[in-house]
Order: structure tokens, then sequence, then C-alpha cells
């Protein structure tokens, strides 16, 4: 059966309304912090660093720590910046929800929003419901994307890709490394304990003859609970004491 005209008419207001209050209740959160903060998620396990606590010291780092593998890391570590920089300019660009919802009355107001509404006016009691439901998707279709051109994404939508952009940026890091999510945090947390170890000792009055014995012998860090320790040999401590500084920024920037 064929609708009336007044239907019609009534369907249409209630599909601008209903496009004029989407996402009102997506929640606010006007500071990029919280942004940030939102799509962060959950921190992951800590790994075990278990090894002997005397002896000699073998390699704990998976790879061994190298002047190629630790050029790698640096690099692996500044494209994730890079791109992690990239997902917070995008979150500081994003509306508030409130700020958003005004925007899209603007549009739905102004004379391009009310040429495209219109067309739901032309439709009368001939226009069988298979037309009026091509119309109204037309419709909404051209709103959205006037309203995407004139007020930017959707808040809550454009949240969600700026997560998605950090976790491509974490992606992209590791697998310009290894190729390994785990081993590019493991090797982030062990560096990390490492160069924060070390600038403890620079504090203290030998710290010069403590600094050329880890040279000499390597280094093993107590970690959490009975036999846990971050162990490395005398290169692998030589390399990372004389980058800890670009590395500990790289590794913070990352985190």
């Amino acid at each position: 059966m064929r609708m009336q005209r007044p239907i019609h008419r009534l369907l249409g207001i209630a599909f601008v309304l209903s496009l004029c209050a989407t996402g009102a209740n997506a929640g606010l959160g006007d500071m990029l912090k919280e942004k940030v903060k939102a799509i962060k998620g959950e921190p992951k396990a800590r790994p075990a660093a278990t090894a002997a606590e005397t002896g000699a010291i073998k390699s704990r780092m998976s790879p061994p720590v190298t002047a190629e593998s630790l050029a790698k890391f640096k690099a692996a570590m500044q494209i994730e910046k890079t791109e992690r920089e990239r997902a917070v300019k995008f979150l500081a660009s994003l509306k508030t929800q409130e700020e958003y919802s005004k925007c899209q009355m603007e549009v739905m107001r102004s004379p391009e929003g009310m040429k495209i509404a219109g067309r739901m006016s032309a439709m009368d009691d001939k226009t069988t419901p298979e037309e009026f439901q091509k119309v109204m998707a037309q419709v909404g279709a051209d709103m959205q994307k006037l309203t995407e051109e004139k007020c930017g994404p959707d808040p809550g939508a454009g949240r969600s890709r700026g997560g998605e952009m950090m976790r491509e940026a974490l992606a992209k890091g590791s697998d310009a490394f290894v190729g390994d999510d785990n081993t590019y945090s493991i090797w982030k947390e062990w560096v990390l304990e490492f160069c924060k170890y070390i600038e403890k000792i620079k504090q203290d009055p030998d710290a010069k003859a403590k600094l050329a014995k880890i040279r000499d012998e390597g280094l093993r860090i107590p970690g959490t609970g009975q036999g846990i320790y971050y162990v490395y040999t005398a290169s692998e401590a030589t390399l990372l004491l004389e980058q800890c500084e670009e590395l500990v920024a790289l590794i913070e920037a990352t985190s």
C-alpha cells in the first residue's frame, strides 16, 4: 500500500532529527590528554628476567645487543614515534561532542543541508516504498558527507580511529625491528631498566670505577623476586652506555 504525503513528511522530519542526535551521548572529553588516555589500553605484563646470581654473564637479550641490532631498534622506535605523533595530531583536531553536535545543526540548517533534505519533500503519494528508501539512503549519505566536510570526523569514530593509528604505530615499529611486538616491548623494558640503573650509578662518588667494571664484566640488575635479574654482557653494556640518553628519549616517546 502506498504511503500518504503526511506520513512521508513525518518520516522525513524524524530522519533529519535523528541525524542531529547522532553521537550526542558518545561522551565529552575535549582535552587531548583524555583522548590519548582513552586509547592506550591495558598495560602489558612484564617478562621475567631470570638468570644465575653468580658466574659468567651470558646474553639474555633476544636478539643480543649488537651495533646492528641497536641501530635497528632505534630506527624502529623513530618510525613508531613519527606515527604516534601523527595520531596525536589527528586526535587534537577532533571537536568535542558538544562542538560537533552544534556544527551538525548548523550544517542541517545551511542552504546546502536544506537542499539535500529538501529531496524528501519532492516525494508524493505515488512514491513507492522502494523509491522512498532509496531516496532516504542517498539523502543520509550526502548529509553525512557534507557534515564531515564542514565539521570533521565524528568524535566517537575519530577516537576509535586514533586508537587504530596508535596500534598501527606500534606494529610499524615492531615490523622494522624484528616483526614481533613482544620482543620489541621486551627490548624497550630491558634497555630502559639498564639506563635507569646507570643513571643512579652516575650519582655515586665511585661512579667512574663502577662504570669501568660494568664495561669489563657486564651487569646484573636485580628484578622483582628471588633469582630474578636483568642481565647484560660486557659488550652489550658498553654499547648501551654510550647511547642511553638517546635510547631513553625514544622509549619514553613510544611508551
